[in-house]
């Protein structure tokens, strides 16, 4: 039964990604640094708030398992980063 289906959208046929890999670790770590609105990071970024949102939330638990605690201490602190950075 699965081997009749007829596939609708080529592979590879989804949407592109606006930002490099690079860029979407950039972003997050901007955020990290100076605390910005990702209204602002959105636009420094030619992206959508949502999607500067969703690029920092993808990357920041990776970066956080990644980087030493010491690196991510240096972040400023805030009620907000504290909550971040708690597993640290």
């Amino acid at each position: 039964m699965e081997a009749q289906k007829v596939r609708i959208i080529n592979k590879g046929g989804g949407r592109k990604v606006k930002l490099s890999i690079e860029e979407q670790v950039l972003l997050t770590l901007i955020y990290l640094r100076h605390l910005t609105t990702f209204q602002l990071l959105g636009i420094q970024f030619g992206v959508s708030e949502t999607t500067a949102n969703d690029t920092f939330n993808y990357w920041f638990p990776l970066l956080r398992d990644l980087l030493p605690c010491s690196l991510l201490e240096q972040v400023k602190k805030t009620p907000v980063t504290t909550k971040l950075l708690k597993n640290c």
